[in-house]
């Protein structure tokens, strides 16, 4: 029998053994699976693409870990602003050049020819993925290892816009550098109002940097 694109969501989420993670509603290009833990949550992200008999998955699967700390606090402002951005503190995307072609020509049309491509999924998962996000237990983690990279990198670890997650981090751990950093981004910040690339930020910043400062 031919999978649309719910069926096929529910079969990766028995095939790959996901039953501690809900399904979430189809998006556009993407199946996602969330879990919820007492102070953050871990999604795991299927990128597919419609083919004229099934379905194909793009090369890589995402992981993305959302700290309720960081992301609440963005979170209300997102709300307040009406904003449409997604949350989530770090990610990881899991790939293999080898295995490129296959994953990407493979065409979805039942469970069995899911079950083809299942190794190479799993593998994503439960060798790459899920152990990388597991070590970060707490902000506290997640600053460390940030700070331990080359500015130029982490914005391939933490979510975008990295700079502001940057600072929501130093604000709630009180760091030395918090309001020298702070005064930074907001000076950048001010001479980018009229930019689009920085509408968003730019609508929030200052509440959400004063919360902050409040906080020390």
């Amino acid at each position: 029998m031919a999978l649309d694109i719910s069926s096929l969501g529910d079969a990766v989420h028995d095939i790959l053994g996901l039953s501690d993670y809900e399904k979430l509603q189809n998006t556009p290009g993407a199946i996602c699976f969330e879990e919820k833990f007492e102070k953050c949550t871990v999604e795991l992200i299927f990128s597919y693409h419609k083919m004229v008999s099934g379905y194909s998955f793009r090369n890589g699967i995402t992981g993305r870990k959302s700290f309720s700390e960081v992301e609440g606090l963005l979170e209300k402002y997102y709300k307040k602003y009406d904003i449409k951005m997604g949350l989530g503190t770090i990610f990881r995307k899991s790939e293999s050049v080898d295995f490129r072609d296959k994953i990407f020509d493979h065409q979805i049309m039942s469970v069995d020819t899911l079950n083809e491509v299942t190794p190479i999924l799993k593998g994503w998962i439960y060798d790459d993925i899920l152990p990388f996000l597991d070590h970060f237990k707490r902000v506290e983690d997640v600053y460390e290892k940030m700070e331990s990279m080359p500015l130029n990198d982490r914005s391939g670890f933490v979510c975008n816009p990295m700079p502001i997650r940057s600072l929501i981090m130093k604000g709630l751990l009180k760091t030395d550098d918090f309001v020298k950093y702070g005064s930074r981004l907001e000076a950048f910040l001010d001479k980018q109002k009229d930019s689009v690339h920085y509408k968003n930020e730019t609508k929030y910043f200052e509440e959400m940097y004063q919360e902050l400062k409040d906080m020390q």
